[in-house]
């Protein structure tokens, strides 16, 4: 009840349903992407997704969250926080309702 006060969010509810209005296999052509993989190694420190809305960039960012979840998993590592800003839910608009997410 206490995380329900502290963020309303449910980051992997958002994760499943946006995951679920995709095709299998969609997104799939960023995995190969050099630059996703040199991010993904570790070579670079940040990876700037950016386009129109409604061009693909939150299906783009839940194919590689899936892509990262299964890695960690074949590592017994799982350690992975997520959020999804939106422009049309009010409570995933800022910095802080992100913060709240992780707490």
């Amino acid at each position: 009840r206490i995380s329900e006060w502290i963020s309303p969010n449910r980051p992997w509810d958002n994760h499943q349903a946006i995951r679920n209005r995709h095709e299998p296999g969609t997104g799939d052509w960023l995995l190969k992407n050099h630059q996703y993989k040199a991010w993904k190694s570790g070579q670079h420190r940040h990876l700037w997704l950016h386009g129109k809305a409604g061009s693909g960039k939150t299906v783009l960012c839940s194919t590689a969250i899936e892509h990262i979840r299964s890695h960690c998993s074949a590592l017994n590592r799982e350690a992975q926080v997520i959020f999804y800003f939106s422009f049309s839910d009010r409570s995933r608009q800022t910095y802080e309702d992100l913060v709240r997410s992780m707490v």
